[in-house]
């Protein structure tokens, strides 16, 4: 059933056989890559076991292009694909594949060991998410209540990270490349008023006093008085994402069963508390559950409050209520976000999004920033 399913996708990218390294063709391979991932068969590669909760661990290509990347989940890793990525994976190189075609070759970025399994290090961010407490239980109150996130493939258990493991990570990434990475921390919401906020500051504290310059990216819900944002704030926090994912109410009640009961005011007072504070943010929409232009209402309601949306494919992974939904149209995907970026430019919000740590600037994941990174001329990765 996907075999054909991919089948049809790709047939409706309408790709350039004749110029297979065409930028259209690496444009449209990429969005299809990030939608519904390849074959992989790579000499001297194998899957390791990470913690794979979010999806944002996995292979990471720059596709055709330093300004185009894609990672391909582990998940996503699926034999009966039809495009391929083949070459060798110690080398660094190789080429996309479909139907008997070499279309150009990709640059793979090997991973990095961060000395500790619970955090990954995905082209320049140190991703992490944490326990309630250091070394001790990671949760969601929404799972334990019985109302997770659809797409949410949570689960619950003891996690051996502490502040002290972030910092060493980041000093040994910084040493191998010679500059500073990103960081971005994740993590369940608990049924505090702050909504968990507070298990992030020791790490901020820890990695601040450290390494004054660190660029730390918090993606958390809002908590239920924007002021408990502050000592995050003082902290020494970059960036704050709190994603609304769904903008509709009908939606958000159907895919979101205990998240939605968050108010979509909570999310705007602790933005503007951010803004007022010169702290970046940004806000994941996901694609594909809900409709065109319910999408589309959401990226226009983040970009009047001064916030940029990083739009997502919906991911159905293994383990959560969505893992039998057909993953989302990469011509669709691209379609979409070429509308969301027209909005987004009107107030120069990828600008705004480009300036974010973690995801929102990455974009591996997405394909907007894919391609203000194309339009700018901007490549910003380190090679192994």
């Amino acid at each position: 059933m996907n075999a054909l399913l991919f089948e049809r996708y790709l047939r409706e990218l309408d790709l350039d056989f004749n110029t297979p390294d065409s930028l259209t063709n690496k444009i449209k391979l990429c969005s299809y890559l990030v939608c519904c991932g390849a074959s992989v068969n790579l000499d001297s590669y194998r899957t390791r076991d990470k913690d794979l909760r979010t999806g944002n661990a996995g292979l990471q290509l720059l596709v055709g292009s330093p300004h185009l990347r894609a990672l391909i989940p582990y998940y996503y890793m699926n034999g009966e694909n039809p495009l391929s990525v083949e070459g060798d994976y110690a080398a660094g190189k190789a080429a996309l594949k479909y139907a008997g075609k070499e279309f150009f070759e990709v640059s793979i970025l090997t991973e990095v060991d961060t000395g500790n399994e619970n955090i990954s290090y995905e082209f320049d961010s140190l991703i992490a998410a944490v326990p309630g407490r250091p070394r001790g239980i990671r949760s969601c109150c929404y799972h334990s209540m019985g109302k997770a996130c659809a797409f949410c493939a949570l689960s619950t258990k003891k996690i051996d990270l502490g502040p002290e493991d972030l910092v060493k990570a980041y000093g040994q990434i910084e040493d191998k490349h010679g500059t500073a990475p990103q960081v971005l921390l994740t993590g369940g919401n608990s049924r505090g008023k702050d909504r968990g906020l507070s298990k992030f500051i020791p790490y901020v504290r820890a990695l601040r006093r450290s390494f004054p310059e660190a660029r730390v990216a918090i993606e958390a819900s809002p908590p239920q008085d924007a002021r408990l944002i502050d000592n995050l704030i003082e902290s020494g926090m970059h960036t704050f994402a709190a994603n609304i994912e769904f903008f509709s109410a009908a939606d958000r009640t159907r895919l979101l069963p205990g998240k939605s009961e968050i108010p979509i005011a909570d999310y705007e007072r602790v933005f503007d508390r951010c803004i007022a504070a010169n702290i970046e943010t940004f806000s994941v929409i996901i694609a594909g559950p809900e409709s065109r232009e319910g999408t589309l209402e959401g990226v226009r309601y983040l970009t009047s409050i001064g916030v940029p949306a990083n739009l997502l494919c919906v991911r159905p992974f293994p383990g959560s209520r969505l893992e039998n939904t057909p993953r989302v149209n990469p011509s669709w995907f691209l379609d979409l976000t070429g509308d969301a970026v027209m909005i987004m430019d009107r107030s120069n919000m990828l600008a705004g999004l480009s300036r974010t740590a973690g995801c929102g600037s990455c974009g591996a994941c997405s394909m907007e920033m894919n391609l203000f990174r194309l339009r700018n001329g901007i490549g910003r990765v380190h090679m192994p």
